[in-house]
């Protein structure tokens, strides 16, 4: 996954920041993306425009965050889906961003499409599967807005309706999380825990490197 999350003051000119932003999405599965990063980056272009190219360029899912107006997904498959903002009272932005794009990442794990042998099924995702990762992501902004410090919410406190079926988690095996780069022997610990969202209540197989390696 990927987030440009544009910084004027420390990325240069738009043009210069555009041309690093376009190699990382091409080698992107999956790209969050605001409508205010688009503008800036691309001097004002049409979004859809701006998606359409981006598509073309490699990844199979793009979902842009309109702030006010909601959120939008477009597929290279064909795919366009998009969900209002919630009617929530914002007490504190810091994090909306973040947790969306957590909300984004747990879904698509939910559903069994993280790493790299779902990426056909990634690439032929159906209007229902968007329609559930857009309203997992925007609900979980939701809640982190709707509360001082940045403080995303549990998976308890989800609606029952945007809660992944058990089948989801069952029929797909979790691919591990690597917390070191290299192929040496790695010590696999299994990691019960409820976890905020980003992750939710599954168990995390953790790849750790001996320390010295680490």
């Amino acid at each position: 996954t990927y987030d440009p999350n544009a910084r004027p003051a420390l990325m240069g000119t738009p043009e210069e920041a555009l041309a690093t932003v376009n190699k990382f999405i091409g080698i992107s599965d999956v790209v969050k993306v605001s409508d205010e990063d688009i503008a800036w980056l691309t001097n004002g272009r049409e979004i859809e425009d701006v998606v359409r190219d981006w598509l073309t360029a490699g990844p199979s899912l793009i979902v842009v965050t309109k702030g006010k107006e909601g959120a939008a997904a477009f597929t290279s498959s064909g795919v366009r889906r998009s969900i209002p903002a919630g009617d929530v009272k914002v007490e504190d932005t810091v994090g909306a961003g973040d947790s969306f794009m957590g909300g984004l990442i747990d879904a698509l794990w939910s559903l069994g499409l993280v790493g790299a042998m779902s990426r056909p099924a990634l690439r032929d995702l159906d209007a229902s599967k968007v329609d559930f990762i857009l309203e997992r992501a925007a609900t979980i902004g939701d809640i982190t807005v709707s509360r001082a410090g940045a403080n995303p919410p549990w998976l308890s406190e989800l609606p029952r309706c945007i809660k992944p079926k058990p089948s989801h988690r069952e029929l797909l095996p979790h691919p591990p999380l690597s917390l070191g780069v290299g192929t040496k022997r790695a010590k696999e610990i299994n990691l019960p825990k409820i976890w905020p969202i980003g992750f939710a209540e599954i168990k995390l197989r953790v790849c750790r490197l001996p320390n010295h390696e680490a």
